[in-house]
């Protein structure tokens, strides 16, 4: 630590300007500024959950992934009293991948996941969060089941079946959109939040990637995926070129259970905020309205991803199914040549 960056004591303090703070359970993130820089930081339930994630990231720099430098933290008994744990990150340059990416960006983001995946750890297992990643086909099937064939169901079973004979032990982000990627000045591509870091089939955010709203045209695709597969060890390459299709099912159909999910979780909390208003003093009733405004918009971006990552889904089973020789990016279009 040098002696220019602020103490820990100060960016906890009220001189301090938080700028966003949120997190997830056990996760606590905090976005502030200090003199006009800002700093990420991070609080742990517990001393372990920090000492992993600092050595996590220490890894990841040392695999040639451009993550988030951390420049203090929790040190001492005396600090932990007062404070807790906390872990604070420098706050990295850059832009996030637009959905105009050039062909550049996302050969570096290809590149930059193949490091990743090269790390292996315990198979299906989340490194922070509570949730473990695993295969979607039950529960997506389970809720499809009234609109699914039986010839969709036949290949949803084969394609869960030739999956979970391979091994989930690669190192994946687990939360790979583009507020999550930044391209930075000098052109190289950064990884943000790692929150969601686990261990995992990595074909599958791979094709998850393809499917984001950043890599919709076919260049994009194709410069993402050959630089991935280039920078690939051997038996990753051999997973994906065996087994593309079954990996892009099991990701549409993680980001359609999982959209599903965001809906229901929103359409909660818009609820409650609905009852709150109509009970609220007038004071309170133009923030609660701006709140479910916000929740609106939300709904309305959620749906319309998960429609189309439904319908994705559903046509993988069946272009899959009668073209097995297809290639992955041109069964990809296939299945969105149709969206509504």
């Amino acid at each position: 630590m040098t002696s220019h960056l602020p103490r820990l004591e100060d960016m906890l303090g009220p001189e301090a300007q938080v700028l966003l703070e949120g997190g997830r359970p056990g996760l606590h993130k905090r976005i502030i500024a200090i003199n006009g820089v800002k700093y990420v930081l991070q609080h742990f339930r517990t001393k372990r959950g920090a000492i992993d994630f600092e050595n996590t990231i220490d890894r990841l720099h040392r695999a040639g992934i451009s993550v988030q430098t951390i420049c203090t933290g929790t040190r001492t008994w005396r600090e932990t009293l007062r404070y807790g744990h906390w872990l604070a990150f420098a706050y990295l340059p850059g832009n996030i991948l637009a959905e105009d990416a050039e062909d550049a960006a996302l050969a570096a983001l290809g590149a930059t996941m193949a490091r990743l995946n090269t790390l292996e750890g315990t198979p299906y297992r989340a490194l922070f969060d509570r949730t473990h990643p695993r295969l979607p086909h039950a529960s997506f099937t389970s809720r499809q089941a009234r609109v699914l064939t039986p010839a969709q169901n036949r290949w949803i079973e084969e394609s869960f079946i030739r999956l979970r004979a391979l091994p989930g032990t690669q190192l994946t982000h687990g939360d790979l959109y583009a507020k999550n990627i930044l391209k930075t000045p000098d052109g190289a591509i950064s990884l943000i939040d790692y929150e969601m870091l686990a261990y995992d089939l990595s074909g599958i955010e791979l094709a998850a990637t393809l499917l984001r709203p950043f890599c919709r045209q076919r260049r994009q695709r194709q410069a993402l995926l050959t630089a991935y597969l280039a920078a690939s060890p051997p038996r990753l390459k051999a997973i994906w070129e065996e087994h593309g299709a079954d990996l892009l099912f099991a990701a549409a159909a993680r980001l359609a259970l999982g959209r599903k999910d965001k809906l229901q979780r929103t359409w909660r909390r818009d609820r409650i905020a609905a009852f709150r208003q109509a009970l609220a003093p007038p004071s309170m009733r133009e923030t609660l309205a701006q709140k479910r405004a916000a929740y609106a918009r939300v709904i309305h971006d959620t749906e319309k991803r998960y429609s189309r990552y439904l319908h994705v889904s559903h046509r993988l089973a069946t272009v899959a199914a009668t073209d097995p020789g297809i290639d992955p990016i041109s069964l990809i279009e296939r299945c969105e040549a149709d969206l509504p």
